[in-house]
C-alpha cells in the first residue's frame, strides 16, 4: 500500500464482542484514497487479542497491529498509535463503539482538503445505551453544518475546555489534521502523556482548536456504546469523581499552556470546579481537594471564602 492518507487509530481492550463490529465498519468504508488502520490492542484477558490477529492476517496491507505484552492504559496507547500513524490526517474509533456511514471518512476529508486552514472536522453521533438497547441522538438539534474559518486560538480552546463547545466534538467522530499536533506533542509531550493523564481528548483537542478552526458536519457518523461501567462511565461515585477530577486537572493544564485564565473558565470553576470540592468535602477526600487545588493554581482561580472553609477543613481533616 501506498503512503495512507488517513490513519485511523482503533484503541482496543477486553471488547471481544464488540471489535469486529468496529472494524467490519471501518474496513467498509466508501473512499478514494488510502488508509490504514493503526490498532491498538492493550493486552487484553479475554478473546479480544485473538479476534485482533485474525482480521490483520485477512487485512494484512490494510491493518497495522499492535499487541502490546503489558496493559499501557488509554493514554500510553493512544500517544504510541499517534506515533506509529503515517497518514496526513487522523481518524480513531474506540474499540466499543463503530461508524454508522460508509461515507464518513470521505466527508470528513473532503473538508480538510477543501479548507487547509482546518485543524478539524467532525460530525454528531448517537448514543447506544448497551443495559436497555436504547438509542439517542444528544444533539439532533443542530441540523445545518457549522463552519467558520475566523474562529480559532487560544479563546476559542477556552470554550471547549470550559465545556461550553456546542455541538460537542467527540473525536471517534472526527478526523484531524496529525502536522497541527505534532510539533507541540514533541515540545511538550507532557500535555498529552504525562504523569496523571486520563483523556486523550482533552490536549488533543484543545491543541487543535488553538491552532485552527473546526467544521461540524450535520450527518450521524458515529454510535458511541454507553456501557454499565467503563472509564468515563461508573456506577462507583468515588471512581467517577476521580477520574472527573483528574480529567478537570488536564483542562487547566492546558489552559495554562495556551495562556488560558480563569476568567474564561466560569463554567468550569463555577459549576465541575464546585461539584468536585462538595463531594471532596462530603467524603473528606484530601487527596481529591489537593489535586483540585493544583489545578485551579494553574489558570490563577482564588477560591470562594466558603470554598476556602471546605480546603482548610480537608487540609487538617482529610483521608
Amino acid at each position: 500500500m501506498n503512503k495512507p492518507l488517513v490513519s485511523v487509530i482503533v484503541l482496543t481492550y477486553n471488547q471481544q464482542d464488540y471489535i469486529a463490529r468496529n472494524l467490519d465498519a471501518i474496513l467498509s468504508q466508501e473512499v478514494g484514497f488510502d488508509y490504514e488502520i493503526v490498532l491498538g490492542e492493550d493486552a487484553s484477558q479475554d478473546r479480544t487479542a485473538d479476534i485482533c490477529r485474525e482480521y490483520q492476517a485477512r487485512y494484512p496491507d490494510r491493518i497495522v497491529l499492535q499487541l502490546n505484552e503489558q496493559n499501557k492504559g488509554l493514554v500510553r496507547n493512544y500517544a504510541d498509535c499517534v506515533r506509529m500513524s503515517r497518514g496526513k490526517y487522523i481518524a480513531d474509533c474506540g474499540g466499543d463503539d463503530y461508524w454508522l456511514d460508509p461515507c464518513k471518512m470521505q466527508r470528513e476529508v473532503d473538508m480538510l482538503e477543501r479548507h487547509p486552514s482546518l485543524s478539524l472536522v467532525y460530525a454528531n453521533y448517537r448514543n447506544y445505551h448497551q443495559q436497555t438497547g436504547i438509542f439517542d441522538r444528544p444533539h439532533a438539534e443542530f441540523g445545518e453544518d457549522i463552519l467558520d474559518l475566523e474562529d480559532y486560538g487560544p479563546q476559542t480552546a477556552a470554550r471547549f475546555l470550559d465545556g461550553c463547545w456546542n455541538p460537542p466534538i467527540v473525536l471517534s467522530a472526527a478526523c484531524y489534521r496529525k502536522s497541527m499536533l505534532e510539533e507541540v506533542w514533541q515540545q511538550h509531550p507532557d500535555l498529552f502523556e504525562g504523569e496523571g493523564c486520563v483523556a486523550e481528548d482533552i490536549p488533543v483537542t484543545a491543541i487543535l482548536l488553538s491552532r485552527g478552526p473546526a467544521c461540524y458536519l450535520a450527518h450521524d457518523h458515529l454510535v458511541y456504546r454507553v456501557l454499565d461501567e467503563s472509564l468515563s462511565h461508573s456506577g462507583n461515585q468515588t471512581r467517577y469523581y476521580r477520574f472527573a477530577v483528574d480529567c478537570f486537572f488536564q483542562r487547566m493544564q492546558v489552559a495554562e499552556y495556551l495562556g488560558i485564565k480563569h476568567e474564561s473558565l466560569k463554567h468550569a470553576l463555577q459549576c465541575w470546579h464546585a461539584d468536585y470540592l462538595h463531594y471532596a468535602f462530603l467524603h473528606r477526600d484530601g487527596l481529591m481537594a489537593q489535586r483540585l487545588a493544583e489545578a485551579i493554581a494553574r489558570v490563577g482561580y482564588e477560591p470562594s471564602c466558603k470554598e476556602k472553609l471546605k480546603y482548610a477543613f480537608l487540609k487538617r481533616f482529610g483521608k
